[in-house]
């Protein structure tokens, strides 16, 4: 019960780094951009819902932009820099006028199943380190299918849509993310339940 209590909350950590950090688990054509984590798709959507602020862009994408920076400096042997915050959201493209004349939203069938997706993604990653839950697991199942939808199904507009080993990396730790001791404390229960005990009386 222990371990399996320790794995559950191992792999809702590594679950909630993969989706905070925006670690690449896909490749899918957005707005001038190809989002490779769900942050970057729920982003590169809400920036187009002017009701949406962008300092909550910000935040939700902030983490990613730290770390992608970090790669980078690493990669050209530089000095690391932190994102500005200001210029934020210009590393993912979305510095585009917010106005309905200009904001185009190319939402195929495909790309709503992805949507809510990755909304659930970003939704199971937080809550599940605290409260385990199957919202991750559902999550990844629904990106799956819509990415592999797209795949069978490849249109102009889809683009080049495919999935990264990753995706499967991310599947594994959200069904280890559920609470399985829970499950088989209450099976066991069930199972080791006393049957009651009938007695028949004969009619004299």
């Amino acid at each position: 019960m222990a371990l399996l209590a320790r794995l559950q909350i191992r792999a809702s950590q590594f679950f909630l780094i993969m989706i905070i950090c925006q670690i690449p688990i896909f490749r899918v054509p957005c707005r001038d951009y190809i989002c490779t984590s769900p942050i970057e798709v729920v982003a590169t959507q809400l920036y187009t819902v002017p009701y949406v602020p962008l300092w909550f862009l910000k935040v939700l994408v902030y983490p990613g932009a730290v770390v992608k920076q970090f790669q980078n400096s690493m990669l050209r042997g530089g000095d690391f820099l932190a994102p500005q915050w200001d210029t934020l959201l210009e590393i993912y493209n979305l510095d585009y006028p917010r106005d309905a004349e200009e904001v185009e939203v190319n939402m195929t069938p495909f790309r709503v199943e992805l949507f809510f997706g990755c909304v659930l993604a970003i939704i199971g990653a937080l809550v599940s380190p605290f409260y385990p839950n199957r919202i991750s697991l559902f999550s990844m199942m629904l990106i799956l299918w819509g990415i592999m939808k797209a795949s069978y199904s490849k249109t102009k507009e889809d683009g080049e849509v495919r999935m990264l080993v990753t995706l499967y990396l991310a599947l594994v730790l959200s069904l280890f993310s559920i609470q399985m001791d829970a499950t088989l404390r209450r099976t066991q229960k069930a199972a080791a339940r006393p049957r009651p005990f009938h007695v028949k009386l004969k009619a004299k």
